[in-house]
């Protein structure tokens, strides 16, 4: 006996009946699911260039109407084919932006700086502390009327 099974109209895939639902609204194939991940993975401070992978597989999870990236890689092979029938240019596809070895070179010297200014004030108020106070001791003394003193720092 034949097994009823559902063939998408833009991929051509078969599935069961039941998955008719699912696969038709994140079908990578399906025009109204590109123009969702299309507005989904173009960068906004740069227009016409797709995000990155990594970006796509932390962020589309969190919405339920877009395909996984390997769906998409699957449709049309790699992530560079997947920006292109998008109508997008890749953007980076691993690591950091292009451009921020510099910025990470100066926020790099900024906290250095920070840190040798908070070492510097630490010094300082050490200094200003140090023979301040009652000494510290380490056995309890007595006092003129009896009781015991613990000095605690």
């Amino acid at each position: 006996m034949p097994v009823a099974t559902f063939t998408c109209p833009h991929c051509g895939r078969e599935f069961p009946p039941q998955w008719r639902e699912r696969h038709a609204g994140m079908c990578p194939r399906d025009p109204a699911v590109i123009v969702r991940v299309r507005a989904f993975l173009e960068d906004p401070d740069r227009p016409g260039v797709a995000r990155s992978q990594p970006w796509y597989d932390q962020n589309a999870v969190l919405r339920f109407d877009l395909p996984e990236r390997k769906a998409l890689t699957r449709a049309y092979g790699d992530w560079r084919g997947v920006c292109r029938a998008l109508g997008l240019e890749p953007g980076q596809r691993r690591g950091t932006k292009k451009g921020s070895k510099g910025a990470r070179v100066s926020a790099e010297a900024r906290a250095m700086v920070e840190t040798e200014e908070a070492l510097g004030r630490d010094a300082e108020l050490r200094a200003y502390w140090e023979g301040r106070g009652l000494p510290v001791c380490d056995t309890p003394r007595q006092l003129a009327d009896g009781r015991l003193a613990w000095m605690v720092r």
